[in-house]
């Protein structure tokens, strides 16, 4: 009996020890602390950077499209792209030699698969980018008699891999990776003024993000549902009685379906206010709120962080000749977990944004700023 009890007064022990740890419940994420970490320039020594800047996260990097550009006599430009790690240190770049009015303006991603298109004077086409190289015309559209008869003004690659690409902002093409047309409408038949984004579900029809007159004062987001043939399911529109501007969908499963922009319709000096619409497939509008005061960019970009919403945009509190980048995180019930801001910029307006691991990064017009998930 000497041996046995405090053999049980230690079993004992422990059993109290162990009853005290914090189990996390295996469905739940802890929630990150967003830190602003660094910036770069994205053209420093530019002589006339004119270009919006893009930026993707593909095969574990980050690349930015027209990270510089400067006149080349006054026929060309030539337009550079950029692949940065993890830590936004270079790794490798790539120059185009374009046309005065040709410019590089966007790029998508996945699986590996990562395209971009050209504006040309009178061609466009859309790209494969390998490596610090082009890979290849994936399409082309070649008007030698007019000037921008087909110019492309959005691009993007599906979930599933579909390549959903306008010309001229009248006529919306559905193609594969390699350049095959699955179906083409008329931009005009699903009343779009500005397409801004399209995700594909999980049945495999699309959801078009753009902006709609209602009236001569007012914009409001526009979201059309296309069944797999293109043809129009529905379409519904969201806002206030003021403009309400649409910028991206994040797209986490049927149910869960975020639209976020800015909105001028709702709070007291509401001025380009951060705005997010939670809908389901069917265009269901579960809750909406707007967040920040006057002189926001409202939401610009985000990206759908594990079962969280991480979104940044650009703010301006304190109404002074600077402002802010801003990055948020929204559970799906849009409760704000966490919230920072940059130190003050010049620079105006996030354009897009990426995430590499717990690295995100935002892109401006000039800049990337790189915010760190600690935990």
């Amino acid at each position: 009996m000497k041996f046995i009890t405090p053999l049980l007064v230690i079993l004992l022990l422990f059993s109290c020890k162990r009853d005290q740890l914090v189990v996390t419940p295996p469905n739940s994420n802890p929630v990150p602390k967003i830190v602003y970490d660094s910036k770069i320039l994205l053209y420093p020594n530019a002589t006339n950077p004119y270009s919006k800047n893009y930026i993707i996260s593909a095969n574990s990097q980050f690349l930015v499209l027209n990270a510089s550009s400067r006149w080349f006599g006054n026929d060309y430009v030539d337009v550079t792209h950029c692949w940065y790690n993890e830590l936004l240190n270079e790794n490798c770049s790539f120059t185009e030699n374009q046309y005065i009015y040709g410019q590089t303006t966007a790029a998508c991603e996945n699986n590996g698969n990562v395209f971009c298109f050209d504006r040309g004077y009178q061609t466009s086409a859309i790209k494969r980018i390998q490596g610090c190289n082009f890979g290849g015309e994936v399409y082309v559209k070649d008007d030698k008699g007019s000037v921008f008869t087909d110019e492309i003004n959005f691009l993007k690659l599906t979930q599933k891999g579909n390549l959903i690409v306008e010309f001229n902002k009248d006529s919306l093409y559905c193609m594969d990776i390699l350049g095959s047309i699955k179906w083409r409408i008329s931009s005009s038949g699903v009343k779009l003024s500005n397409l801004h984004d399209v995700c594909e579900t999980a049945s495999g029809d699309f959801l078009i993000l753009g902006g709609s007159h209602t009236s001569a004062s007012a914009d409001d987001f526009c979201v059309t549902r296309l069944n797999k043939n293109g043809d129009v399911v529905w379409q519904k529109l969201y806002g206030g009685d003021l403009n309400d501007l649409p910028e991206q969908i994040l797209y986490y499963n049927d149910q869960q379906i975020f639209l976020i922009g800015s909105s001028n319709s709702f709070g007291t000096n509401a001025n380009n206010r951060e705005y997010i619409i939670h809908v389901n497939a069917d265009g269901a509008m579960f809750q909406q709120k707007t967040f920040g005061e006057s002189l926001h960019s409202g939401m610009q970009c985000g990206k759908v962080y594990k079962d969280k919403l991480l979104i940044s945009g650009y703010c301006n509190s304190d109404m002074n000749s600077k402002g802010q980048v801003f990055v948020k995180l929204l559970d799906q019930d849009l409760n704000i977990l966490q919230h920072a801001e940059s130190p003050t910029t010049s620079e105006h307006f996030t354009t897009s944004c990426a995430l590499v691991n717990n690295s995100f990064a935002v892109c401006g017009n000039g800049f990337v700023m790189r915010f760190l998930l600690q935990y």
